[in-house]
């Protein structure tokens, strides 16, 4: 009987669905390697405190609190074009541990303005604050803040101020580099030259500074808090402590190629010289030199579709308390929502990967066997011929790029004339096993003998 084309896909449709279910992880859990470590994204959860999220704001160099300015959801908000009126609603603002799920307001005693976020280590926050009030002089007001307890100092009269840890801080005032704690008391730091600029390198207690000499030439020096030294610094510490004042390491957000306006989020490796990236169908093979997928620095999408902020990104990573290394978070449609992170073994790594490449071919091998009888459907029961078969199926496939990966078999012949539906028609071939593909579309694993 030969089979038209509606019904050969919902017969194909059905014994897609009573197949046995191959073994796979949780479809939004994804896994990433950077160097000697592994880790486990979990799946996201959203952040219940926030219901329509309006700017979110981390800080420049990777301080683990962030200021969310964000106000109640109103049936306008669904609306396709939102007014400015709706959109500039009266907000609050909040501090934000993504990795602890905590919420903190701001005291009450912080001047009105708005808010920048500019730096932090620990629970200790420095908040700069432009005044709103007409008439008031442009110059932002300088504050430290201790998140868990509300305890606020203002800094203004610093020209530069950077959190040492939870009792300290490294200012700049008059040309002189100091230590200053919560009572004012100031320890000032001895150096030959004029400091000009002062930069984190991302360690707690480490900084770059920069010094101009009698030639009005730059030297870096990096002060070292914790052992009192002050050595020179060299290029690459320098070009660290300017790298966060982006993205954080380890974090890309990058425009989507179909809608440039929407951006996706990944975690990456920046120091790896390549990387595998899992949305591609060419992670399902190892390298040419033949290194598999597991044992090269890879990437995990965190989120799509996210929207750029005007003073903020749409995701971002912040560390956790204890044992936990912390979680990403992301905006979309103005929900906010945490993907917590934890460190898992190179071997679970290299099993994920194992699962994972295997789930990826069968769905590419079980795509490849639909448009293949979805061809002979179209074209009198017949299977293409092998010579160009690549471009007479491929009209029947949303992505036919994954017919690259796949080593067909087939020369012609007519579905009703075979006598083993059962026959493999084509493969593809992994470092960690073969999906075969059956002449009625079902697909077969094989794995991979080790010896």
């Amino acid at each position: 009987m030969k089979l038209n084309r509606p019904t050969l896909a919902l017969a194909l449709l059905c014994a897609a669905l009573t197949a046995p279910a191959q073994t796979a992880l949780h479809p939004e859990i994804d896994a990433f390697r950077s160097g000697d470590k592994a880790y486990v994204v979990a799946p996201p959860r959203p952040v219940a405190a926030f219901d329509y999220v309006v700017e979110v704001q981390p800080s420049f160099d990777g301080a683990e609190w962030m200021l969310v300015q964000h106000r109640s959801r109103r049936a306008q908000d669904g609306a396709a074009h939102i007014t400015e009126s709706d959109y500039m609603r009266p907000t609050e603002t909040s501090l934000y541990h993504p990795g602890r799920n905590m919420v903190r307001p701001l005291p009450s005693t912080l001047p009105q303005g708005q808010l920048f976020l500019d730096s932090g280590v620990g629970d200790v926050v420095l908040l700069s604050i432009m005044p709103s009030e007409a008439g008031s002089p442009p110059t932002s007001r300088k504050f430290a803040l201790d998140v868990p307890s509300g305890r606020l100092m203002e800094l203004s009269d610093e020209k530069h101020v950077l959190v040492v840890n939870n009792n300290w801080f490294l200012t700049r005032r008059e040309d002189q580099l100091s230590l200053v704690n919560w009572n004012g008391d100031r320890r000032p730091i001895p150096m030959d030259q004029t400091p000009s600029h002062i930069r984190s390198i991302g360690e707690p207690g480490r900084f770059v500074v920069g010094t101009t000499d009698a030639n009005r030439r730059m030297n870096w020096h990096l002060v070292d808090i914790n052992s009192g030294r002050i050595v020179p610094a060299d290029n690459d510490t320098v070009i660290k402590a300017y790298d966060l004042m982006g993205n954080p390491p380890g974090l890309m957000i990058l425009p989507e190629a179909d809608r440039p306006e929407s951006h996706t989020a990944w975690f990456a490796n920046p120091e790896g010289k390549e990387f595998l990236d899992f949305a591609s169908p060419t992670f399902i093979w190892g390298t040419a030199d033949g290194r598999l997928p597991h044992e090269l620095d890879s990437r995990a999408v965190i989120a799509g579709d996210l929207v750029q902020f005007r003073y903020g990104v749409p995701a971002g990573y912040a560390s956790g308390a204890g044992r936990n290394l912390g979680a990403a978070w992301y905006v979309r449609d103005r929900m906010m929502f945490v993907r917590a992170v934890e460190e898992m073994s190179i071997a679970d790594y290299a099993k994920y990967i194992a699962r994972f490449v295997q789930n990826r071919a069968m769905n590419m091998a079980k795509q490849a066997g639909v448009a293949l009888n979805i061809f002979s459907a179209d074209n009198e029961d017949r299977l293409p011929e092998n010579a160009g078969w690549r471009e007479a199926a491929g009209p029947y496939l949303k992505n036919d790029s994954i017919l690259g990966r796949v080593t067909y078999l087939g020369n012609g012949e007519r579905l009703t004339e075979v006598q083993d539906l059962q026959g493999v028609v084509g493969f593809i071939d992994t470092p960690y096993g073969r999906a075969n593909i059956s002449y009625d579309s079902s697909v077969r694993w094989v794995p991979k003998v080790t010896p």
